[in-house]
C-alpha cells in the first residue's frame, strides 16, 4: 500500500513540472474495459483504445472546456494516452479496482 501511495504522490509531483496525461476519467474507462476483456467473451476493443475514444469524445463536450482548449486542435489525440498512461493504469489503478470489485 505504501508503494502505491508513493507512486500516486510521484504522479502528482511530476504534474507540477510538466503536464501529465493521467486522466482519471480515461483511466476509469481503461480499467472497466480491461475488466470486461477478462470477464466477457463479447468485449473485443483494447482497453487503451476505449480510453482514447473517451478522450476523443470528451474533447468535443462543452462540460470539458479545459480538454477542449488543450486538445481540440490536436490532430492525433490518441498519442496522448500512450504506453505510459497504460502502465499507470495497470500498475496503480487496476490493483485498487480489483481489490474493491
Amino acid at each position: 500500500m505504501a508503494e502505491l501511495y508513493a507512486a500516486l504522490v510521484d504522479i502528482y509531483c511530476a504534474g507540477h513540472k510538466t503536464p501529465n496525461a493521467f486522466f482519471v476519467e480515461a483511466a476509469l474507462v481503461y480499467i472497466k474495459q480491461a475488466q470486461a476483456l477478462q470477464t466477457s467473451t463479447r468485449a473485443s476493443k483494447p482497453a487503451l483504445a476505449a480510453a482514447q475514444d473517451w478522450l476523443d469524445r470528451a474533447v468535443t463536450q462543452n462540460y470539458e472546456p479545459e480538454l477542449k482548449r488543450l486538445y481540440q486542435e490536436m490532430a492525433n489525440r490518441g498519442e496522448i494516452l500512450d504506453e505510459h498512461f497504460e502502465q499507470q493504469c495497470q500498475n496503480l489503478l487496476q490493483p485498487i479496482w480489483d481489490a474493491v470489485h
